[in-house]
């Protein structure tokens, strides 16, 4: 069912307020109706200027009776109660398209303004609360209308799909699988991948690695990137286990448009669960960092983040830099991002922990073309970060929710880096007090104009007394730098 956009969604994604001009936000525009969550917020423009603003939604599971975590309450419906929406940016009269599973990755885009998101969709859970799905794809038009579902493959899944397109419209899709060893083995993962040439359907997918212990201690993250003229990276990290010693190494895999994928390079060590970020230079060398530590319910070694990097035709990995080394064994607040501007100066954006209890967001930058990062910049002392983006000038931002205390945040801010300078300036706000979750961001290509979008609770009370359907999408612009 279609809904009407807010009429001043459109004035605010299109054209600057009186009031708007006077502070550097504009006045945050929600998107509803309400639900009980909103979750998983992803944005991004095409160059034409059309963007896509997505975001699921979930049903408080039946029974909960709205206490905190109810969300997880396995239930025997379809789906476990989630949904998706979108609505194009920019678009006059758009309005938001709903869809009856997730859009677990995407949007993204090529050139030509078409683009990708990918879907799943629960069909069932075992014991264990694993739930097998279908994944599939779906086109996005120039007008930001999203297409029908493709099934790629279905599997059950141990963590998010992920998707990257190239500027033709080549793509990569990719995502960890839980299998069981059979015969008093433990279950694993199966990374796999599939591949789509430019203007045709995702191929079958391959499998990349069977690994070993899947569990709760493990999040079998999969990370994905793809350069400018179609070369492609998967990274996992892997786990061997061994008597007396398990061997955890992130790996990652290659392959061009020609070429199918090659054996796995080695990246560097991890400690169990990792969150990966990857980003390719127009000249086509790899930065891929990763903040990792301990699994399971509670942390007992400090997180700490390393990145390295690939050069265009090498074979090997640099050596590992350890980019921040957390001195409290709380998880970050937040997640890893990098962006990469033409030049080839990457841009690494992060949540941390510290001993006083702080959750600070940190920011470094390489030199132009360089492969180590430069000493962090503390942008905020307590925050969870969702965003970064990077402008082809060098201008970048960075987006991210205030944090109060462990696992509560509440107002969206963002923090700039004009291009040509080296650190970014003191961080703004994008709204009020809303209870927001961590704020995404990007770059509209026509202008240049930065627009965040976030799920937030304006009317709301805290998440953690209960949880209401109050929940919306909330979206806010700026002039550009």
């Amino acid at each position: 069912m279609k809904r009407p956009a807010l009429l001043s969604l459109f004035a605010v994604l299109v054209a600057a307020s009186p009031a708007a001009a006077a502070a550097p936000w504009s006045s945050p525009a929600d998107i509803g109706p309400p639900a009980d969550y909103v979750l998983s917020p992803g944005l991004q423009f095409a160059h034409t200027g059309v963007g896509l603003a997505t975001w699921q939604v979930r049903a408080q599971p039946t029974g909960a009776g709205g206490l905190p975590g109810a969300i997880n309450v396995i239930q025997n419906t379809p789906n476990d109660g989630v949904t998706s929406r979108a609505l194009a940016l920019g678009v006059a009269g758009a309005t938001v398209q709903e869809l009856p599973d997730s859009i677990a990755a995407g949007p993204a885009f090529q050139d030509s303004g078409r683009g990708l998101v990918l879907r799943t969709l629960s069909l069932s859970s075992d014991a264990d609360g694993n739930r097998r799905a279908r994944i599939a794809w779906s086109a996005v038009g120039r007008n930001g209308r999203i297409g029908r579902a493709r099934t790629i493959t279905t599997a059950t899944l141990g963590g998010t799909p992920t998707l990257a397109e190239d500027h033709s419209g080549n793509a990569v899709a990719a995502w960890s699988e839980i299998v069981h060893g059979g015969r008093g083995r433990e279950a694993g993962y199966r990374i796999r991948a599939a591949w789509r040439p430019a203007g045709r359907g995702f191929g079958r997918p391959v499998t990349l690695r069977t690994t070993d212990a899947a569990s709760y201690a493990r999040n079998g993250a999969v990370e994905v990137a793809i350069g400018r003229e179609g070369r492609a990276f998967v990274a996992f990290a892997d786990l061997r286990l061994g008597r007396g010693k398990d061997r955890r190494r992130l790996l990652a895999w290659t392959r061009t448009p020609r070429r199918g994928f090659g054996a796995p390079m080695v990246a560097g060590p991890h400690s169990d669960a990792a969150d990966i970020a990857l980003a390719v230079s127009d000249r086509g060398r790899l930065f891929v960092a990763w903040g990792t530590q301990d699994g399971g319910e509670e942390a007992n070694t400090p997180w700490i983040l390393r990145a390295a990097t690939l050069a265009p035709r090498a074979r090997r990995f640099s050596t590992p830099q350890i980019v921040d080394r957390g001195t409290n064994d709380n998880r970050p607040a937040g997640g890893v991002r990098l962006a990469v501007e033409p030049r080839g100066r990457a841009t690494l954006a992060w949540s941390s922990v510290r001993d006083n209890g702080g959750f600070p967001v940190f920011a470094a930058t390489t030199g132009a073309g360089g492969a180590r990062f430069g000493a962090p910049q503390q942008i905020a002392p307590m925050g969870a970060l969702g965003g970064l983006a990077e402008r082809e000038d060098g201008t970048a931002i960075v987006t991210y929710a205030r944090v109060l205390g462990e696992q509560v945040t509440d107002q969206a801010h963002a923090a700039l880096r004009l291009a040509g300078a080296s650190q970014f300036a003191v961080p703004e706000t994008l709204g009020g007090v809303d209870h927001a979750l961590p704020p995404v961001v990007a770059f509209n290509a026509i202008g240049g104009r930065p627009t965040a979008v976030w799920p937030a609770r304006p009317t709301g009370v805290d998440p953690s007394s209960g949880i209401a359907r109050t929940a919306v999408l909330r979206v806010a612009t700026r002039p550009a730098p």
